[in-house]
Parts: C-alpha cells; sequence; structure tokens
C-alpha cells in the first residue's frame, strides 16, 4: 500500500488510540510522506465504510508543520477546548526570509509556545539559543511559554495558561510601543487596541 493508504487505514482502526494515529499522520506531513490532500481524497473513494468517519475526523485534526509528537499532544489539548493555534508559526522579514519559528502560537495575541525535550534542549549552544531567542522575542512583543514532560501529564493547566495568556494579551499588547516590531503593530490592529488601531 501506499503511504498514504497505509495512514488511512491506520485511522480507521478503532483499536488503535487518537492521539497516537494524529501523532503518526502529523510526522507522516512533516516528512512529506503524504499530503491531507492526498489522505482526504483517499477517504472519499470508501463512502459508507467502517470507520471512515473517524479516519476523516483524525485527518482533519492533523497539521501540517508539527516537529514532534509532544507538539501534537499540546494542540490538541488545546483544541479539545476550542483555543486553536497554528502548528510551526514563522516571523519572516521583509523578503520572507524565515526569523524564527515556534512550535505553535497565536499570531494575533503575540503569544509563543515551546515544548523542549530535554536531551535537545539541555545542550549548552541549544540551551544558549533558548535564551538568546527568548530575549530577542520579548523585545518584539512575544509571551513566550515553554513546556516539558511534566506538562504533558497536566492538561487542565496547559489550558489554563494559555486562557490566561489570551485574556492577558490585549491590555499587554495595547502597552506595547508598535514600532518594536511589525507583528507588535499588526496585532495591535487586528485587537482594535494602541495607536496602531487608530
Amino acid at each position: 500500500m501506499s503511504a498514504t493508504r497505509t495512514l488511512v487505514e491506520l485511522a480507521r482502526d478503532p483499536t488503535l488510540n487518537e492521539l497516537l494515529v494524529v501523532q503518526i499522520i502529523d510526522g507522516a506531513l512533516r516528512d512529506g510522506h503524504s499530503s491531507r490532500a492526498e489522505l482526504l481524497a483517499c477517504l472519499s473513494r470508501f463512502p459508507g465504510e467502517r470507520y471512515v468517519a473517524r479516519a476523516r475526523r483524525l485527518v482533519n485534526r492533523s497539521r501540517e508543520g508539527v516537529d514532534s509528537p509532544p507538539e501534537t499532544t499540546i494542540r490538541l489539548i488545546l483544541e479539545d477546548e476550542d483555543i486553536h493555534v497554528e502548528p510551526g508559526l514563522e516571523i519572516c522579514d521583509d523578503d520572507g526570509l524565515v526569523l524564527a519559528r515556534a512550535d505553535l502560537g497565536i499570531r494575533r495575541y503575540l503569544l509563543w509556545g515551546e515544548y523542549d525535550g530535554f536531551d535537545p534542549h539541555s545542550k549548552k549552544p541549544v540551551f544558549r539559543g533558548d535564551r538568546v531567542g527568548d530575549r530577542w522575542l520579548h523585545r518584539r512583543g512575544w509571551h513566550t511559554m515553554r513546556f516539558v514532560d511534566i506538562d504533558l501529564q497536566r492538561p487542565d493547566r496547559i489550558r489554563a495558561e494559555w486562557r490566561q495568556a489570551i485574556a492577558d494579551a490585549p491590555l499587554r499588547i495595547a502597552a506595547l510601543d508598535p514600532r518594536r516590531s511589525p507583528e507588535i503593530a499588526v496585532a495591535q490592529q487586528m485587537l482594535g487596541v494602541g495607536p496602531a488601531a487608530a
């Protein structure tokens, strides 16, 4: 079977954990083994067959731009409470060069989320880069939230942190000088706050 058909059959299997299936699909999308369009096209060839509705729901929950299973877990924890984040959120310069990339975030609220696995993020260059990067993001108006393995066991706390950050965002963003970054100016316009919205 093709990679696309294999993913569809995994998604149709009711004995497999739904989170695991979405993590697998996210990984396949990241690695270019399939696309959501190909998966949905494959599913359309099996109308009325058993568990196709389940498979379609899981494919619809998958996203491109997700780099690891824990990122999928956090995203789904948030989506289950109607908190929608953008996987692989990027800051680009005027020429389209990527300056920074988040694991997930919400652009309009200038929220930047990262999942830090211990092994890669405890290495000195990555550890240093994380701190320098966080300061750079702060100067541009972003609120950074870093999550680790133990957070995945406390989904209610993850949701509460994001809800609080969303609630705090309008006042925080309104108080920022839009000259600090293009993202601040855009967020102020989107939220209708601050001098950029006038």
